[in-house]
């Protein structure tokens, strides 16, 4: 499988350099990977019409634009990708850990760094990819049992006594406790 890599930066050397990174850090390890570099938020929205990254790595200052902002909303629209953040600051690293970015690396920064950044990152796009492939999870909804498909499921939260399984379509309520439904 080739995995798709975004680099989002407005400073095109830092992608350079970033991609440079990954090819390195690629070869090394013997994994297929593409990636692809974005200016700013507009080019990397508009190649999200169309294709798929498994992997974006973010930095915090677009020029005019939040880069914490973006990706708060790309991991909504895109669940499925893991966002990773390469910045110059420091001061945003709880903002980004509360949206669940896999990394933080902050400039400069070895490429050690962002290997491990990479690794964890790949470790948890096969989990996503492998894992809710072709499953299911039975519910109980309205005193019906239905079948909802794992990979339609954009996420699962506990609420009280009751769990709530939100997919694109509709929100199920099932009195089940998170790791029942696991």
């Amino acid at each position: 499988m080739t995995y798709q890599i975004g680099l989002c930066d407005d400073e095109l050397y830092q992608i350079k350099v970033n991609g440079l990174f990954l090819k390195e850090i690629a070869s090394k390890n013997d994994i297929d990977m593409e990636y692809h570099g974005f200016s700013n938020g507009m080019q990397l929205r508009k190649y999200l019409l169309s294709k798929e990254l498994d992997i974006l790595f973010m930095d915090i200052d677009l020029g005019n634009e939040s880069g914490v902002e973006l990706a708060a909303q790309l991991s909504k629209q895109y669940p499925k990708m893991v966002i990773a953040f390469v910045t110059g600051h420091r001061e945003f690293m709880e903002e980004a850990f509360e949206m669940d970015a896999m990394g933080y690396l902050v400039k400069p920064y070895e490429i050690n760094r962002m290997e491990r950044v990479l690794n964890k990152s790949l470790l948890q796009v096969s989990a996503l990819k492998q894992s809710i492939k072709d499953k299911e999870l039975v519910v109980n909804d309205e005193n019906l049992r239905k079948k909802i498909k794992c990979k339609d499921i954009i996420y699962i939260q506990r609420q009280q006594y009751k769990s709530m399984v939100v997919t694109a379509q509709r929100q199920y309520c099932v009195y089940e406790p998170i790791t029942a439904l696991y």
